[in-house]
């Protein structure tokens, strides 16, 4: 007991001081304590969330994408915002070409109505225009002609000789046009080319076989171009029998 109060006396401890001293150092122990705890749980705490982090990651990783073949979302939505784009720019140049194809189609159009008029103004220019004043000149000479028949009384032959010089002036016409008669001479051999059999008659002279005898109708060409065949009777070889 006296050593205490000596202890006392000599550190100056009042009663006080030490039932205050007591008191703080039995709250600093808890509260130690509690921090220490109170890490304990924080660290714990950490090593949860990184597990689970890592778990997250492991299965970010092994999770198949929701797509076929590997492909990504944002892969296959480029790839099909490039389809588009490619659908989009197939569409401008089919509208293109389409219209090209219009504009073409009418410049073809107006070209063929061009043709059409230039040939029919060629055509009648150069052939039409002059057969026609031709022919148109044939009939002025045989109106002519049948008023000189009225008026002077035409003997037969003069008559005759009026019709021979039309036929001479239509043939005329014609061979300005590229026409011309075709030709058949005495004894002209039969050819199916330029030759129509209306009628045979029959020879004793081997030599005149296939010959004509007579044209029935005059046949006439185009340049090289056969227009119509001209009507004969053909001699046809019999043997006389003894």
């Amino acid at each position: 007991m006296n050593e205490e109060n000596d202890v006392k006396e000599e550190y100056h401890i009042t009663p006080e001081q030490t039932k205050t001293e007591f008191d703080e150092e039995e709250k600093k122990e808890p509260m130690e304590g509690s921090d220490k705890e109170e890490k304990s749980d924080k660290a714990g705490l950490d090593e949860n969330k990184e597990n689970r982090d890592d778990v997250t990651d492991k299965e970010d990783k092994e999770k198949p994408d929701n797509t076929d073949n590997g492909i990504s979302n944002s892969a296959l939505y480029t790839k099909l915002s490039g389809i588009s784009n490619i659908l989009e720019t197939l569409k401008h140049l089919f509208e293109s070409r389409i219209s090209k194809d219009e504009l073409l189609s009418d410049r073809f159009r107006d070209m063929r109505n061009e043709l059409k008029e230039y040939k029919e103004q060629f055509v009648y220019n150069n052939i039409l225009k002059k057969m026609f004043l031709d022919v148109i000149t044939l009939h002025d000479k045989i109106q002519q002609i049948m008023n000189d028949l009225v008026l002077y009384k035409e003997t037969p032959q003069n008559i005759l000789n009026h019709f021979e010089a039309i036929e001479k002036e239509l043939l005329f016409v014609l061979k300005k046009q590229s026409v011309h008669e075709i030709e058949i001479e005495h004894n002209t051999k039969f050819d199916e080319r330029y030759h129509q059999a209306a009628e045979k008659e029959k020879t004793a002279n081997p030599d005149e076989d296939l010959t004509i005898s007579k044209v029935l109708q005059k046949g006439f060409m185009y340049n090289d171009i056969l227009l119509r065949p001209a009507k004969v009777i053909v001699k046809k070889y019999y043997k006389e029998e003894s």
